[in-house]
This record gives C-alpha cells, sequence and structure tokens, in this order.
C-alpha cells in the first residue's frame, strides 16, 4: 500500500499511524526521529522548539541544560559571552571574526551592516 507519510503499511495491509517517537516518509517504513525532533503520537517528526531538544526515537523534547540553548530543531550547546558563537566544528564558543559581532547567547556571529566595522570578539 502507497501510505501517506508518518504511517506505513506491513506486507501491504492497511496503512497504520507510526508509533510515537518515529515518522515515514510518503510509502515507507516507519523509523526513530532524528535528534532535536519529536513525533508525539507518531506521524510526523516535528522539530523541537528553542532551548529544547531531544535525542533520536523521542516522543517528547527536554528542556536544554542551564548556561545552553539550542536553535529550533536543534541540539543543546553552551550560551557563549558577547563577541562569541558556537562552532559546530570545534563544539565549543568561538571567538568571531573582525567585521562580524553577536550578542550573549547567540548561536552564530552576525556580519556588520555595510559603512559599519567591528574588531575581533565584538558584541
Amino acid at each position: 500500500a502507497n501510505c501517506p507519510a508518518g504511517s506505513s503499511s506491513e506486507a501491504g495491509g492497511p496503512c497504520v499511524p507510526c508509533v510515537a517517537g518515529e515518522s515515514s516518509f510518503s510509502g515507507g517504513r516507519c523509523t526513530g526521529c532524528p535528534d532535536g525532533t519529536f513525533s508525539f503520537s507518531g506521524g510526523l517528526c516535528v522539530p523541537c522548539p528553542a532551548g529544547f531538544t531531544s535525542v533520536a526515537g523521542s516522543s517528547s523534547c527536554y528542556a536544554c541544560g542551564f548556561g545552553q540553548t539550542s536553535a529550533p530543531g536543534g541540539l543543546c550547546i553552551d550560551l557563549c559571552k558577547d563577541g562569541e558563537a558556537w562552532s559546530q566544528l570545534f563544539q565549543q564558543c568561538a571567538i568571531c571574526p573582525t567585521n562580524t559581532f553577536s550578542h550573549s547567547g547567540d548561536t552564530a556571529c552576525t556580519r556588520c551592516p555595510p559603512g559599519k566595522y567591528a574588531p575581533e570578539r565584538s558584541a
């Protein structure tokens, strides 16, 4: 059976919703939702809201720890100080390069607007 996303069928039987923590692409097998997403009662995997995350196959999200944050659908990362942002490459806070800036807790450095300049580590 060609089932809609969020459901599957066994051996051509009727389409049934995926269990909580799982989802499917159209017509595919139900598989666990990836990190940072959840499926409350089966169906589609939904990104966790900012400040929350999940492990693969979750039916709910949990809050990031003290001193941490997350982008929607992301993993928890440390809150960085002014002039720093989270480095995916190094998995730690890194200094914003010249001509960019950040405020405490930003998950990325922002490029300065035209005509403005910022030295390294600017807030």
